[in-house]
């Protein structure tokens, strides 16, 4: 059911503590009859040293997570999230494809943003059997394969489920870094700009604009790591920002951090 995608060595943090720059981070793709809905699951272990206070960056995706003590919803999230674990946490998470998740979950996207509610809040006696179930394991490839059959015992909610969610992710999360009208994307969908943005704001979290500028910033943060010797100035155009200024001040704003802190710590 999974497939190794990717894996990233230990190594610390030094004064911020970003969540993919501490610890050991895999994700596995999602085959079978969830794969259209679900972006990966993941496992995260902690180093054992100290406790942590992670600093967790928007991705325009919503994840359920057990972190061997309870099962959480996280995001989908406009600003960076400080979150503690103990010492030597092992946190397994399951990854919603943006747009995906509030069909699952029961509510709408903007009713959990920037939040990290419990999920018994929204499955109610479903969320106590699952727990009940992850406390039985400690592999984080059971714990997030139990997840995934919680998830495939339960109907999705119809009223949630937006095609349009689709069209506009496609559209929004291309890779050409080009800039995108919103008065156009509404008219592609036959939409009025209003009924656009409800419909996102149900199904992302956030209207159009602001999910269009935290996939722009994963674009940059995609471009960052795969570069050997990056450029700033060079990034910033080719993740779809007007100038390294313009990145400068979006990249802060959601992250936290400044595009030459990101550089440094990706780069450890």
């Amino acid at each position: 059911m999974h497939q190794s995608i990717e894996s990233h060595n230990d190594h610390a943090a030094n004064d911020a503590c970003l969540a993919s720059a501490v610890g050991t981070y895999r994700e596995w793709r999602v085959n079978g009859p969830l794969s259209a809905h679900l972006a990966c699951t993941w496992m995260h272990a902690l180093p054992p040293s100290a406790a942590l206070t992670l600093q967790v960056v928007p991705d325009g995706c919503i994840d359920i997570v057990w972190s061997g003590d309870s099962v959480r919803i996280a995001g989908p999230d406009t600003r960076p999230i400080f979150e503690s674990f103990r010492p030597g946490a092992v946190i397994t998470g399951v990854r919603f494809l943006p747009g995906a998740a509030p069909a699952w979950l029961g509510v709408p996207a903007s009713e959990v943003v920037n939040a990290r509610p419990p999920l018994q809040d929204l499955w109610g006696a479903d969320a106590h059997r699952l727990t009940d179930r992850l406390r039985e394991t400690r592999d984080p490839v059971d714990a997030s394969g139990k997840i995934m059959s919680a998830l495939l015992a339960r109907t999705p909610t119809a009223s949630l489920m937006d095609s349009a969610a689709r069209a506009v992710l496609h559209v929004l999360a291309r890779d050409d870094g080009g800039p995108v009208g919103i008065s156009q994307l509404a008219a592609a969908l036959d939409l009025s700009e209003r009924t656009l943005r409800r419909r996102c704001e149900s199904a992302f979290g956030y209207g159009p604009k602001t999910l269009a500028r935290i996939l722009r910033f994963q674009r940059f943060l995609r471009l960052l790591r795969r570069s050997r010797e990056p450029r700033l100035a060079e990034l910033a155009a080719a993740s779809g920002y007007v100038d390294q200024a313009h990145l400068s001040r979006d990249v802060r704003r959601l992250g936290g951090l400044t595009p030459s802190e990101f550089k440094t710590l990706l780069a450890a």
